[in-house]
């Protein structure tokens, strides 16, 4: 899924795009510098990647901010380590629809959805805690995807 990465413009993102980062950075308050620089380059990184992607979105749909299924995808070495963050989806508002051995890359990759609008405070702060969250049981948020906006099949991977 990396590959995919090379597909947006990350590395020298619009100062429009910078500047968002930053006021959604701001918005989130004073508890960002407490969790060190490593988790905040991560934050950076992966609020950039939302916003690029909705922006790319918008591009593709003329629908303003519709409710839809946001499809997510979380890898990890150890199946019960999947599985362990398959229950703690259990209680929220995703459903978990598979877990499965990607015997290629040799992880367990879970596959899950919920439901949200694509607007840029809905979908950071959820994959801001999917991030965190795979983190704590030793694996990786992979990334989200929109199915079948329009002609395309429109992918965010991380």
């Amino acid at each position: 899924m990396n590959k995919r990465r090379n597909n947006f413009n990350i590395l020298s993102p619009s100062e429009d795009q910078v500047q968002r980062v930053s006021n959604f950075l701001d918005g989130l308050g004073k508890n960002i510098n407490a969790q060190g620089p490593i988790a905040y380059k991560r934050m950076v990184f992966q609020i950039t990647i939302d916003i690029i992607s909705i922006d790319n979105l918008k591009e593709v749909n003329s629908n303003k901010n519709p409710l839809t299924d946001i499809f997510h995808m979380a890898s990890f070495d150890y199946k019960n380590c999947a599985e362990e963050f398959a229950i703690d989806l259990i209680d929220s508002v995703f459903f978990v629809e598979r877990i499965k051995l990607n015997k290629g890359r040799n992880l367990y990759e879970i596959f899950f959805k919920n439901q949200s609008k694509l607007v840029l405070e809905d979908i950071a702060r959820c994959t801001l805690i999917l991030d965190e969250l795979a983190d704590e049981k030793l694996g990786k948020y992979e990334g989200w995807k929109i199915k079948r906006i329009g002609n395309h099949d429109w992918r965010n991977y991380i």
